[in-house]
């Protein structure tokens, strides 16, 4: 095992996909880990109502996130990845990117206007909403998609920690009861910002990424490139960020506090593969590495089988210590949520480091579309018997199901030509 281990240090594809891993599971660490060292906090101090409306506009603020996002994440990644040698052609893509999230990121800011105008419960916590935008601004300019693409993630991912940390560490000293719940999103949306400008700097004067004036045609060309890309993510957020909202819109913010509550839990089991994910999407675009994607599927499926196995039994016990006793009917809605976790992983990994980096990027994209209709379609059916939380997570299950089931036997017939 050692001397396996040894030989598979000495590739260097090898080597750099573990040292973009360790880089990016820093960046999920700060991003997804530190904010669940005060999820205890912060459950006890504002309690499930307060709790279910930072959990809600989080929610929304996801969607905001992915309009600007625009699916370049996956699309400028696999773009960046194919030309690493070649700065100019990199700085067209970045800067042509990041003119396009400029754009959406003020249509982002007109339909939080217009829902903050014509939903009473955002209307009246309007404050909140508003200040949670800072998250979309700061995720809008945080350029993600071109560090991955350069395989370089260890140039933001210690400052990105630094910040955030930081900024953990004032949810403490600020937040001090119930009425300080919208200055939340207000410290995590500051400290993207900060990050922001760290990595803008380290791109120009590190990297020497040259910022180049955007073409008319480029624009129309990264659009109508991510379009697919856009709709899978937005797809893959409606089963997977709606029904928080949902809950609060049709039960209560104290209802949206107690999914929220499981969810969260949920997301710090999911948040541990997501680097892995986003480590050899580049590599298997680059280098499509058929046997190694064989085994990283087979042998994180078994991982996460395990590990959602002993969370639904420790379930009882961690979720009042981590929660609090306010939150003990999060319980039987995380263990149902572990059933969404069993299938996630496989899921995405078949997803995009698979089917998206070897060409079957519409596989990819419309096994969500489809699986988002369902789920709609499930809800809008099932809507005036949507009297519990538990509902809306069986609805869930059955989408991404469905949404498992295409890719798989997908990968299954792919897998045949590899023979």
């Amino acid at each position: 095992m050692r001397h396996k281990v040894s030989q598979w240090l000495q590739h260097s594809d090898y080597r750099t996909l573990l040292k973009n891993y360790s880089s990016l599971s820093l960046v999920q660490l700060s991003n997804y880990i530190l904010p669940l060292l005060t999820l205890p906090y912060l459950a006890r101090v504002l309690g499930t109502e307060h709790f279910g409306l930072i959990i809600m506009a989080q929610a929304t603020m996801i969607y905001l996130t992915l309009l600007t996002d625009y699916g370049f994440n996956l699309s400028a990644t696999k773009e960046i990845a194919n030309h690493q040698q070649d700065k100019h052609a990199v700085g067209h893509i970045f800067s042509t990117i990041m003119s396009i999230k400029c754009g959406l990121l003020t249509i982002g800011a007109i339909i939080l206007t217009i829902l903050i105008h014509t939903i009473p419960l955002f209307a009246i916590h309007q404050k909140l909403f508003i200040l949670s935008y800072l998250i979309v601004i700061g995720n809008s300019f945080l350029p993600t998609f071109l560090f991955q693409g350069l395989e370089k993630m260890s140039f933001i991912a210690g400052f990105n920690f630094i910040a955030k940390l930081g900024f953990t560490g004032l949810i403490f000293i600020i937040i001090q009861s119930q009425s300080d719940y919208y200055l939340v999103h207000t410290l995590w949306g500051i400290s993207y910002i900060l990050v922001d400008i760290g990595s803008i700097y380290i791109i120009i004067n590190k990297l020497n990424i040259p910022i180049l004036l955007p073409t008319w045609h480029k624009i129309k060309q990264y659009l109508h490139l991510s379009f697919e890309y856009f709709l899978s993510r937005i797809a893959i957020a409606i089963y997977l960020n709606a029904n928080v909202i949902l809950v609060g819109l049709i039960l209560s913010p104290t209802s949206a506090g107690h999914y929220g509550g499981a969810e969260k839990l949920l997301f710090a089991l999911t948040t541990f593969y997501a680097p892995l994910i986003e480590t050899i999407y580049p590599y298997i675009s680059r280098t499509k590495n058929k046997p190694f994607i064989k085994k990283i599927v087979l042998i994180t499926s078994a991982v996460n089988t395990l590990g959602c196995a002993i969370a639904f039994f420790m379930a009882p016990i961690i979720v009042p210590i981590i929660l609090g006793k306010a939150f003990i009917p999060s319980i039987p809605l995380f263990q149902w949520m572990l059933v969404v976790a069993l299938l996630h992983l496989p899921t995405s990994m078949i997803g995009y480091p698979v089917l998206g980096a070897l060409g079957y990027e519409k596989t990819a994209n419309r096994s969500v579309i489809f699986g988002a209709l369902v789920h709609i379609i499930l809800l809008a059916t099932c809507y005036p018997y949507l009297s519990q939380p538990l509902h809306f997570i069986w609805i869930m299950i059955v989408s991404q199901s469905i949404i498992f089931a295409i890719r798989t036997l997908k990968l299954m017939r792919i897998t045949q030509l590899w023979v």
